[in-house]
């Protein structure tokens, strides 16, 4: 991994703003199905259809906030984004075991809108800036700090929900309270966390809307950033300009195909070669 790539502001603070929102929005997933269940009495179907308006948000806002970065830049939606999702994590903190149906849906929908505003500007914001040859490289760093996000959040959450519900207390008679308080805690510290998050978001995201990228910048790095290839023929070949969030897609699906038949094609080459024997045609 070429820790230079952290270099790029934008690249470093769109890794942390993703670490830290998979934590908080993961945890919520994870441990909201453990409260319908266990605290609530819902059958997994219940529970399943209880998370509809939070899944259906995500649907409708994720596109919206590709379009909206393309207008913006990837810093407001993502901000909003985190903002919602805190809003979402107080009104389900505050509900607790007696709380209403409606006003849990109503949170839900604000965590679903929070992660659809957040996690494909924040993307497009790690990726933009770099060279494009960097982009396997960088997609998988991403990806990296998302798996770590998701490990770190549940094992935090839980933690905190085990302080009020210790080991063997979901075999009690009545589990719901203790479980219903720890998760009232868990909410308001991942409530917090995301404000800090919408904070790391606005200090660290590009503001630059696609168009004023276009006239500074290459689709993967500045002017006079050159590729690989590049170098070793000493020619710069011409690149495309910044686009929208689904070139930048695009971009990134290119390179991730480079690298991984950078990988396999020299490792099926070396397979067929020892799987010949000696003297054969």
């Amino acid at each position: 991994m070429q820790l230079s790539l952290f270099r790029e502001r934008s690249f470093g603070g769109a890794n942390l703003v993703t670490l830290l929102s998979t934590a908080v929005m993961c945890s919520v997933l994870f441990f909201m199905s453990l409260y319908l269940q266990l605290a609530l009495d819902y059958s997994p179907l219940q529970a399943g259809l209880a998370f509809l308006p939070m899944t259906g948000t995500i649907v409708v806002a994720a596109p919206l906030a590709g379009a909206l970065a393309d207008k913006v830049g990837p810093r407001t939606p993502a901000v909003g984004g985190m903002l919602a999702l805190a809003l979402g994590l107080f009104v389900l903190a505050q509900l607790g075991v007696n709380g209403s149906l409606a006003g849990m849906l109503v949170a839900l929908a604000l965590v679903g809108v929070g992660a659809g505003l957040t996690t494909t500007p924040v993307t497009a914001a790690a990726l933009s800036g770099l060279p494009r040859d960097r982009a396997g490289e960088a997609a998988g760093i991403v990806t990296t700090f998302r798996m770590i996000g998701l490990a770190v959040g549940i094992a935090g959450m839980g933690a905190l929900v085990a302080l009020r519900w210790p080991a063997g207390f979901a075999m009690a008679g009545r589990p719901a309270a203790g479980l219903g308080a720890g998760l009232a805690d868990a909410f308001t510290i991942n409530a917090t966390l995301a404000l800090a998050t919408a904070a790391v978001a606005y200090l660290t995201l590009d503001g630059a809307t696609s168009s004023e990228h276009g006239s500074e910048r290459t689709a993967w790095g500045p002017p006079g950033r050159l590729t690989d290839s590049e170098r070793a023929t000493g020619e710069a070949s011409p690149s495309p300009q910044r686009g929208s969030v689904v070139d930048d897609a695009v971009l990134l699906a290119d390179g991730v195909e480079a690298t991984e038949k950078s990988i396999i094609q020299p490792s099926l080459t070396t397979s067929s070669s020892r799987s010949r024997r000696p003297g054969s045609a």
